[in-house]
């Protein structure tokens, strides 16, 4: 069985695009030194999932379409962008609500602190 000329060279220009380093690679790098390897795990399955379904899509000709189609390209468009709409206010969200759970935390390590202290004060600390 023959391999398709055009099929091979998709896959190879593919596999080029997956092995070069980019803005992929800096959002896994990222999510490693900041939150560590179980982060930068997620972040490098969730950037070979969107890889394989763009190649997938490409493969099935949806490229084809959206370049055929204003109307299908701008739909598309406008869909990522309400996404990434989406996820911005979501990190502002979630960062908004992480702040305000700081003083709470701050104040259940210090009353964690006093329990475990043998003498009720907390732990460094002289009288």
């Amino acid at each position: 069985m023959a391999i398709d000329p055009h099929t091979l060279g998709f896959v190879g220009v593919a596999a080029i695009v997956v092995i070069t380093p980019g803005p992929d690679m800096a959002l896994v790098t990222t999510h490693a030194l900041s939150s560590g390897p179980r982060d930068a795990r997620a972040a490098a399955i969730g950037v070979n999932a969107g890889l394989l379904v763009h190649a997938a899509a490409a493969a099935i000709g949806l490229s084809a379409l959206l370049v055929a189609s204003s109307v299908a390209f701008t739909a598309v468009k406008l869909a990522g962008a309400a996404f990434l709409i989406y996820l911005g206010v979501r990190m502002l969200w979630d960062l908004g609500r992480r702040d305000e759970d700081r003083p709470e935390m701050a104040s259940r390590m210090t009353s964690t602190k006093l329990a475990a202290s043998p003498s009720g004060r907390a732990s460094g600390r002289t009288s």
